[in-house]
């Protein structure tokens, strides 16, 4: 079994929008299919299920796009949906209510770098508090890799292991992922998750040579309960099973892949044990 817990999903003239931007200031998207093409192709792939991430790049578009997901989630039962929220966002607390409460969706997604501030901001605690009060997960996309040149501000500045530490200290119990395994700064990332019980990662596209840097095989070991298994699909310069091989060639042994690939994400999203 295998669970992708890291698939983006958006409505069609965002992915046209996001595509253009990758192609101009990231690398050429492999796969550039819209959301029902998805679905299929992972389906195809051997997919069991899959968490969809999106997220809002300015104010005011996240309960469009949170409705959106909601439609997606009920129309296919394999699919884990997150919501989104921006810090700017006109009602604030309503669209959290919404997109936790009366959607259910599974938390919310966050993307530093495309909202161009640091996570510790103050500007983002109530969304942090929405989602401890409904029992939600966040992602947030805050390491600092990688660093392109279309972001308004740089990765470096406004992300890494110091801003991550500033807010999961404030909210030790959030249940957060932070994916990519927190590149570029891995051993530090690892280091903080001996610190915060409720901090997990994913692996996506950390194994898969595209990045200058990979974390070390003892720290994937000795965090193999708070790791899971992720490919940043459709949104890849490569094939999409890349990294399955990759982790396969790692010789974890099947205690360890069972948990990356499905267990750790069955806990986690579902609440049931492997």
């Amino acid at each position: 079994m295998i669970i992708d817990s890291h698939v983006h999903l958006f409505p069609d003239r965002l992915f046209d929008a996001i595509w253009k931007w990758f192609d101009t200031f990231a690398w050429e998207v492999k796969y550039k299919l819209y959301a029902p093409a998805c679905i299929d192709r992972l389906k195809n792939a051997g997919i069991d299920m899959a968490v969809i991430y999106n997220y809002a790049h300015k104010p005011d578009l996240s309960g469009h796009l949170n409705e959106w997901s909601y439609e997606l989630k009920q129309a296919h039962d394999n699919l884990i949906v997150f919501g989104t929220a921006h810090p700017d966002d006109n009602d604030l607390k309503h669209v959290l209510d919404t997109a936790l409460k009366t959607y259910d969706l599974s938390g919310i997604k966050l993307h530093a770098h495309v909202l161009g501030r640091s996570p510790d901001h103050e500007s983002y605690f109530p969304i942090y508090e929405q989602v401890c009060k409904h029992n939600k997960v966040l992602t947030i996309h805050a390491g600092t890799g990688p660093g392109l040149a279309g972001y308004a501000a740089s990765t470096k500045e406004i992300s890494g292991v110091d801003k991550i530490y500033g807010f999961m200290k404030r909210f030790p119990e959030m249940t957060c992922i932070v994916p990519h395994f927190g590149a570029d700064e891995y051993d530090e990332f690892f280091d903080l998750m001996s610190s915060f019980k409720n901090l997990w990662t994913d692996n996506t596209m950390a194994l898969s040579g595209h990045f200058e840097k990979a974390p070390r095989t003892d720290s994937i070991i000795k965090y193999q309960d708070r790791i899971l298994y992720g490919t940043d699909f459709p949104n890849i310069p490569y094939d999409m099973m890349t990294e399955v091989k990759a982790i396969k060639a790692l010789n974890l042994g099947k205690e360890i892949e069972d948990k990356i690939f499905y267990k750790n994400a069955k806990r986690l999203f579902l609440k049931t044990g492997g």
